[in-house]
């Protein structure tokens, strides 16, 4: 058997259908605002299913299953930086990812195993706008030595204490509170200060406080960076098993059949299952992409 090959969307998706094939590069947005670093069938599922006009979603109504509630447990099971949660999965802002980096060279380089809800804290104070830091400098006093040179390596959440963790889920929580689409540097602030006590002490801001210096300023805008992502191996299994010409609804019943046993079984609850993929025949065309 040869190695799986790392494959470009575009490439990958000539043999497509054209709104599969523009289905196909949308998910790359949607993967790349995830901070993924490769296109998996997970992450084209969870897009399908915001598109109501395509086939595969149309097919998912079909079995009476609601897409938005179907597309947030997918995300779940897509890779990325982001917090998963029963209340719904949230990614982390473009400024967010650095900060995280940044707590946890914070710890590194002052010798630590582990990332504290004060290094959470202090990283996302500098990835402030200047208004906003400046409200909250005191902040300031948290800061750890330079950590420039510091480079830890492996997962980026495995050495966040249980704490550190507990704001990142608090941090989602203020996101989703004040209907923002990802975690950003203020809100890491926020989760920080409403867990950590010490902290608040330390620092001499409350929550609340906290809440009220970065009113309007807590959305991260920043626009996110147009990487280049390849296809997962599992990706190209897939599109590469299609028969030329395939729309969106083939690629849901390739995954009925043939994903991972969680994407499988959680379809196959929603009674979406290769019976009815079948049953279904090419009754659930898509329509025509774009212009």
């Amino acid at each position: 058997m040869n190695p799986p090959r790392d494959t470009g969307i575009e490439d990958l998706a000539r043999s497509l259908g054209p709104y599969a094939r523009f289905a196909l590069a949308r998910s790359a947005d949607f993967a790349r605002r995830l901070h993924a670093e490769k296109i998996s069938p997970e992450h084209v599922l969870a897009s399908l299913l915001q598109d109501e006009e395509c086939g595969a979603t149309r097919l998912v109504l079909h079995a009476f299953a609601d897409p938005a509630t179907l597309g947030v447990e997918v995300l779940a099971l897509c890779t990325g930086i982001m917090v998963v949660r029963s209340g719904g999965t949230l990614p982390f802002s473009v400024r967010a990812v650095p900060a995280l980096e940044h707590a946890r060279r914070l710890a590194w380089a002052r010798g630590e195993a582990e990332v504290s809800t004060t290094d959470v804290a202090t990283a996302a104070w500098h990835e402030l706008p200047a208004g906003p830091s400046e409200r909250l400098k005191a902040l300031a006093a948290t800061e750890a030595p330079d950590a420039e040179d510091a480079e830890p390596e492996g997962p980026l959440f495995r050495t966040f204490t249980a704490d550190a963790r507990r704001a990142l889920a608090s941090a989602a929580r203020k996101a989703v509170e004040l209907g923002r689409p990802s975690i950003s540097p203020a809100h890491l602030v926020l989760g920080a200060l409403e867990i950590d006590e010490d902290l608040r002490q330390r620092s001499g801001l409350t929550p609340a406080g906290a809440r009220l210096a970065l009113a309007g300023n807590d959305e991260d805008a920043t626009p996110f960076p147009d990487r280049t992502l390849t296809a997962a191996p599992e990706l190209v299994t897939l599109v590469e098993a299609l028969p030329a010409g395939a729309g969106t609804a083939a690629i849901l019943g390739w995954l009925l059949s043939h994903g991972t046993e969680e994407i499988r079984s959680l379809l196959s609850r929603q009674r979406i299952t290769p019976a009815l993929y079948a049953k279904a025949g090419s009754a659930f065309q898509d329509p025509a992409p774009p212009a």
